[in-house]
């Protein structure tokens, strides 16, 4: 159940770079700062608050007229965010 801290991320937020185009950015709300990394690899951000899950994509793409950075954080449901809890234990 999204808190005070995750709520505005809704259950999926895109954020988009191109490098020499800032008019066309588009960057994630202040709360997708706020989330820490959870788990051994990059791929999974959690609320500080409330512990929800998000996975965390990134791509990067190299091209002669500006690079492209793309990212999503999606919000885990019960029984994935479990799953991704279960692998991480110890």
């Amino acid at each position: 159940m999204p808190c005070d801290t995750c709520a505005e991320l809704g259950d999926r937020k895109y954020a988009y770079r191109k490098g020499g185009r800032p008019e066309d950015d588009i960057d994630f709300p202040p709360a997708a700062a706020k989330l820490r990394p959870f788990g051994r690899g990059h791929d999974h951000r959690e609320c500080p608050t409330c512990g929800d899950l998000f996975h965390y994509d990134s791509t990067h793409d190299y091209f002669v007229n500006g690079d492209e950075d793309d990212e999503t954080l999606t919000r885990l449901g019960p029984d994935q965010a479990a799953e991704v809890r279960a692998k991480a234990a110890p």
